[in-house]
């Protein structure tokens, strides 16, 4: 692999990252390659939404206009206020595709873990126009093996990939993460110093440690920008996770030219070697004077809705736009000095029933149904906050967090 330009700007860059100083710089750079062919044609503003937890996307669609009908495995008050129609996946996620096959809209797009289902995703835009990226792309983003040919001629690194069939030795592996093949926002990942299990459905990876980091990217199938960075929370026991479990993250964080030229790089790369439109998302960390991409999500990503918030952009309607191959615009420098948001997800640590006294606060999001039970490890909501830095938006973000502890009446019901 060859090593980055500049790495001595770019190690600098981050260490302010890491350390919350950053001087303010626009992401504004593009990279451009080939077109893609066959715009879509948006006949109606009815679009579907499905994944997982869908309710930042969908509030996103409604501000722009759309009318959607969301379709997830939480249903939230919030979700249903946003949405035309909101549809609770029991099964999942065949009741995802199951409801979307017999709606009546024909524009539809994904968030989090649909991508991996890339069989059913093809099989419902055969039906229905999809608006984002198809089987071949996610297959081709989900690839180890793939992404290392990628990496090898460019300017950013990613970890050593094998899958675990037991062909590894104690002393190749040094330190490594197991993960499953179809994992999303850092379930089941485990950290290993000696040799992982040895199975087909897992996939064996180099640790790089030190903070994640995010970047919220956009593709027309022409050029590429970078929207935003942003950094996941890392107090994950605090909020009820496990220790690589997703549990929230800050920004957008303010980045200066080296790092922006350095992440606009790799994500015109990886676009244009992925065959990616619209939004995606490259999760990265920065290791002895290199940029180690971890993960790319080919679609709406968690942190995407803090840029929303944070910059004012509709990112729902940019993204729909990349769709159709419409000039990217790119996101207004005039918000430069706003402040920086902050969303932690609060996890359930013992069984317990929610009951909501303080719907009215505006700092929480995804909120249950009144008397939802939630055993260990659910989601019990998301928690918002914002400071000047990231450091007093966390802060911030974690009063809310005590605030909210506080007032509701949680009830053990063991």
């Amino acid at each position: 692999m060859a090593n980055c330009k500049n790495p001595k700007a770019v190690l600098q860059t981050f260490s302010r990252i890491l350390s919350g100083i950053l001087e303010i710089s626009p992401l504004s750079i593009n990279h451009t390659f080939k077109t893609q062919s066959n715009p879509i044609v948006l006949s109606s503003s009815e679009i579907l939404i499905l994944g997982a937890c869908v309710r930042p996307c969908v509030a996103i669609a409604a501000a722009a206009g759309y009318q959607a009908t969301a379709i997830d495995l939480f249903n939230d008050v919030d979700t249903q206020a946003a949405s035309n129609a909101s549809i609770k996946a029991d099964d999942y996620p065949e009741d995802l595709f199951d409801h979307a096959e017999s709606s009546k809209a024909n524009y539809w797009l994904y968030t989090g873990c649909l991508e991996n289902y890339p069989e059913q995703i093809a099989q419902l835009a055969a039906k229905k126009t999809l608006l984002g990226n198809d089987q071949d792309v996610i297959h081709k983003c989900r690839s180890p093996e793939f992404i290392s040919e990628l990496a090898i001629d460019a300017n950013w690194y990613y970890p050593d990939a094998a899958i675990a069939r037991g062909s590894l030795t104690n002393n190749e592996l040094q330190c490594w993460i197991s993960k499953p093949r179809l994992s999303a926002a850092g379930q089941g990942v485990q950290i290993w110093r000696t040799k992982p299990p040895a199975t087909a459905e897992r996939l064996v990876q180099k640790y790089i440690p030190g903070p994640t980091l995010g970047a919220a990217c956009i593709s027309n199938g022409i050029e590429t920008r970078v929207l935003g960075i942003t950094r996941h929370l890392r107090m994950t026991r605090r909020l009820g996770v496990t220790r690589f479990q997703y549990c929230g993250s800050v920004g957008p964080l303010r980045v200066a030219d080296s790092l922006s030229m350095a992440i606009s790089t790799m994500a015109s790369e990886i676009a244009h070697g992925c065959g990616i439109v619209g939004l995606f998302g490259l999760d990265f960390k920065v290791r002895n004077n290199q940029i180690w991409l971890l993960e790319i999500n080919p679609r709406f990503t968690a942190s995407m809705d803090l840029l929303s918030k944070g910059t004012g952009a509709n990112l729902i309607q940019q993204h729909i736009d990349a769709c159709r191959n419409k000039p990217l615009i790119p996101i207004q420098d005039s918000k430069k000095h706003s402040a920086i948001e902050t969303r932690a997800i609060l996890f359930a640590k013992s069984p317990t029933r929610f009951t909501p006294i303080c719907n009215q606060w505006d700092f929480i999001a995804d909120i249950p149904d009144h008397n939802a039970t939630l055993e260990v490890g659910n989601p019990i909501c998301s928690v918002y906050g914002r400071g000047n830095t990231a450091s007093e938006s966390v802060r911030h973000t974690m009063q809310n967090v005590e605030r909210l502890e506080s007032t509701l009446r949680i009830e053990n019901f063991e």
